[in-house]
């Protein structure tokens, strides 16, 4: 299977880019920030002078490679400053993905999350032809798991994960959407030229 092409996706409030190194200063902004660092895996704290830059170069290689790097960042319209990201990690059959994300603390709470999860979801089902879209949340972050369940995501088990940032290890939940669950007319996203 060829690797995606990535695409800009467009939902009611929100523009969808993939990730370049033109957002990592706006990326590097919010990731310094703890209460976004505790719920990932992989976001050190302190966040390193860099980090974003460093984080946006391995993406582009992947992307050229087409080894991943399917990593959007998030802006609100009109704005184009980047407010989160959002991905799909391939698994090695390119059947099945993984999303992740993170936003900045000043847009929780206000459906972004979700929003974006919607607009992801569809172009990971139209456009890659996915089977499988998984995501995991820490039990702790109840409002992540509330987003999935929002976006359609159904709860299929728990486990720990070890999360190597903070040398512990947590709990999380584990949610699954099939494609045949899944419902275009929720997930709202539109293609745009760019």
């Amino acid at each position: 299977m060829k690797p995606p092409v990535m695409t800009a996706l467009k939902t009611g409030r929100l523009n969808l880019v993939p990730f370049t190194q033109a957002h990592a200063a706006d990326v590097q902004r919010y990731s310094g920030y703890w209460e976004v660092a505790r719920y990932t895996a992989g976001i050190p704290h302190p966040y390193p002078p860099g980090g974003a830059l460093a984080f946006a170069r391995d993406v582009d290689f992947a992307r050229r490679n087409g080894s991943g790097g399917l990593v959007f960042a998030i802006s609100r319209r009109p704005d184009t400053a980047v407010v989160g990201m959002i991905d799909l990690n391939l698994a090695i059959d390119a059947r099945s993905a993984e999303m992740g994300y993170a936003l900045s603390p000043e847009v929780w709470g206000q459906g972004i999350a979700c929003e974006a999860a919607k607009a992801v979801m569809a172009w990971g089902f139209e456009s890659v032809e996915l089977d499988v879209i998984e995501a995991r949340a820490l039990v702790v972050n109840r409002a992540s798991c509330r987003v999935l369940q929002k976006a359609g995501f159904r709860r299929v088990g728990h486990g720990s994960l070890y999360m190597p940032e903070r040398r512990k290890t947590g709990l999380f939940e584990e949610y699954r959407l099939l494609r045949r669950e899944w419902r275009p007319a929720r997930c709202g996203a539109k293609k745009t030229d760019g």
